[in-house]
């Protein structure tokens, strides 16, 4: 097939707003602490877009989970159970923390936690689960958060995906004691990189807040340190991005996307042997942060997948690799790895679903779904004339 260039929309997009913001916190002379004017407006508008109450913008989506740990006073000997399906930094952050990942199964369709494999891996050292919205996709969190009040276990969503993303008009990080975001370069909206908590009650935003403030016992305290915290403040050059992007994001961008997610869905999903990332019903307003794209190596082969991830890499359509599952990581390899991490104790259960999605899918940029529709249909038909080869 004769190569198809596109012109799909160029990632981070940035305007005036971003240069101006910037402009103005260089001269302000406030370029972070507590007198700086872009942190205070990231807080107000993303809390208001997420419907949250209580949280703070952090240096990045890591360090933004492993403060809700430590705000939850996870530490050795606790269990955390994760899913197989996600970044690394999700089962790290339980790592850095002292506590014990329990990785288990995703769903064959939403590609978030497996419940039922959830409720199978509670014991009695289980003290959180972190659930992951991938891809935008949220988990049915009135089946998750009955399973966790049943069980007395604390929530924390990672929500790097999923930003606006709403379960029945409630914003995604608001249901669990905690919510964690990331807005790293390639998310939805990006400072670089970036996080924000969303905490449920003031006690526990001030614990995770005080955690990445250098263990500082308040916000009005200088030399007054509560505990072993550490410094993982984002800077208001970050913010004045990262305030525009927020804005940009909720006013138009959230809304080109789904429109072309609906297109894109009803063509792809009427092939045979093609199967995209489903949404649950309950959500009410969804973010994209990756298309993914099912590809049945019974109906097409087991090379097929492959082949056509690598034309797409010809053909400038942009992809992400998909995530490995957590259980195949070389650092758990043998048990994996005691000579570097002495005190690991993992749970590795056997995760067929996640290795399955992650061996024969395609991830597509968000950036694709931004573009003018016209590329979004010339993708169609090449991807069509792809599966025939």
């Amino acid at each position: 097939m004769e190569s198809k260039k596109f012109n799909f929309v160029n990632w981070p997009i940035y305007g005036d707003e971003e240069i101006n913001s910037l402009k103005e916190v260089l001269e302000s002379g406030f370029w972070a602490g507590s007198r700086a004017k872009y942190i205070k407006e990231v807080r107000k508008n993303f809390l208001d877009m997420q419907h949250g109450e209580y949280g703070f913008a952090v240096a990045n989506g890591t360090v933004s989970i492993e403060s809700a740990l430590k705000a939850l006073d996870i530490s050795f000997g606790d269990e955390v159970i994760v899913p197989a399906l996600t970044f690394y930094s999700t089962v790290s952050a339980v790592i850095r923390m002292n506590a014990d990942p329990v990785i288990i199964d995703v769903d064959k369709d939403d590609f978030c936690m497996d419940l039922d494999e959830l409720e199978k891996a509670i014991t009695p050292k289980t003290k959180a689960v972190i659930v992951v919205h991938l891809a935008g996709a949220m988990c049915d969190m009135d089946r998750l958060m009955s399973i966790a009040s049943k069980h007395g276990i604390a929530v924390i969503e990672d929500c790097a995906h999923a930003h606006g993303s709403e379960w029945k008009g409630k914003g995604a990080g608001t249901f669990g004691e905690f919510g964690s975001f990331s807005f790293q370069h390639s998310k939805l909206i990006s400072s670089g990189e970036g996080g924000f908590v969303i905490a449920k009650t003031q006690e526990l935003e001030d614990k995770a807040w005080n955690y990445v403030n250098c263990g500082r016992e308040s916000r009005t305290s200088v030399y007054g340190h509560s505990t072993v915290g550490t410094n993982n403040r984002m800077s208001d050059f970050q913010a004045a991005v990262l305030n525009a992007q927020i804005l940009r994001y909720k006013n138009h961008q959230q809304e080109i996307r789904e429109n072309n997610y609906k297109y894109l869905t009803e063509e792809l999903s009427a092939i045979k042997g093609i199967k995209v990332q489903k949404y649950n019903e309950n959500m009410t307003k969804k973010a994209f942060y990756n298309y993914v794209i099912m590809i049945d190596p019974e109906v097409y082969g087991s090379e097929k997948c492959a082949y056509i991830f690598n034309k797409f890499h010809e053909d400038d359509v942009p992809t992400g690799l998909p995530y490995p599952p957590l259980t195949d990581l070389k650092i758990f390899d043998d048990y994996k790895n005691k000579n570097e991490i002495p005190y690991l104790n993992v749970t590795l259960n056997d995760t067929p679903n996640a290795r399955y999605i992650s061996e024969n899918s395609i991830w597509l940029h968000h950036r694709v779904l931004l573009s003018d529709r016209s590329e979004v249909e010339k993708f169609v038909v090449y991807f069509k004339e792809l599966l025939n080869e």
